[in-house]
């Protein structure tokens, strides 16, 4: 199926295997609009579906998003929530995508609500399971390159089972920002990933970034900071020196860095850090 693009300046087609959702645009208003990021406007305009309505308009960004969204729904992987059709409009102008809403309370719990959990094995069980959720999508879609990217804990629920799900899958993060997105985007981007390139090793970084916000109950620690101040994070850190190493690896320029989950074991203790080295991480960062 050919589907022309919605924006009026770029009405070349993109073929796409998925189905497609014909949606009311004018059912999607401040009434049904549930939320919003830098990427797209989120309605659920009935008990059922949330719609998401994408915000910029570039063709080639537009084309590898749709790409990157079709390959995942091929996964049908229980720790994500991909979307399960395209939006469209009457004329079959594309301009989102279609996902289940989330309605039951015990979905809507994130990894936000372990902030306050004193069981570190909890925490470190359901990171593991994360991680290798991230890792069949680094394995099953290594030809294309894809990788998850966004990975926060806002981004991940914890469902009945007590297993992490994933969602906001169809952000625009590929294996580099090569294509042609907004300038100011780029910029924004480049900033952010100043301790490595976009890719899988770019969600090696942010899974243990957001693992150390976890575990030390501190969303203080954040991105775009400079790979000395991860190193001294590290070394206030009570672990072994071989985990020391890895984590400065994973915080560091360089290429090809290992996943935390090796060693996640080490933060089953009670304590990784003393009140005194805690109340350096502010001076830190």
């Amino acid at each position: 199926m050919e589907i022309a693009i919605k924006r009026d300046d770029y009405p070349s087609l993109i073929k796409t295997t998925m189905d497609t959702m014909i949606i009311d645009e004018k059912a999607l208003n401040y009434k049904t609009k549930i939320g919003e990021g830098s990427e797209s406007v989120v309605y659920s305009p009935d008990d059922k579906n949330a719609i998401k309505v994408f915000k910029l308009d570039k063709k080639k960004w537009l084309k590898n998003k749709y790409k990157k969204i079709e390959l995942l729904s091929e996964l049908q992987d229980e720790s994500f929530e991909f979307a399960k059709a395209l939006a469209c409009d009457e004329d079959g102008r594309l301009f989102g995508t279609v996902t289940n809403k989330i309605t039951s309370p015990e979905r809507l719990k994130t990894y936000h609500n372990l902030l306050y959990l004193k069981d570190n094995i909890l925490t470190t069980n359901l990171l593991i399971k994360a991680e290798e959720a991230i890792k069949r999508i680094h394995e099953q879609c290594s030809d294309e390159k894809i990788i998850l990217g966004d990975i926060k804990t806002d981004n991940i629920l914890i469902n009945e089972e007590n297993n992490p799900v994933f969602i906001d899958t169809d952000n625009y993060h590929y294996n580099s920002l090569e294509f042609d997105v907004v300038p100011a985007v780029v910029k924004l981007y480049e900033n952010l990933y100043n301790c490595c390139s976009i890719g899988i090793d770019n969600d090696k970084f942010s899974f243990a970034l957001m693992a150390l916000q976890i575990y030390l109950c501190d969303s203080s620690i954040y991105r775009a900071a400079s790979p000395c101040c991860y190193e001294a994070l590290v070394d206030l850190l009570e672990i072994s020196n071989e985990a020391k190493e890895k984590l400065n690896h994973i915080f560091s320029d360089k290429s090809d860095k290992p996943y935390i989950g090796e060693i996640l074991s080490e933060f089953c203790k009670d304590k990784i850090i003393s009140n005194e080295n805690r109340e350096k991480i502010s001076k830190v960062f």
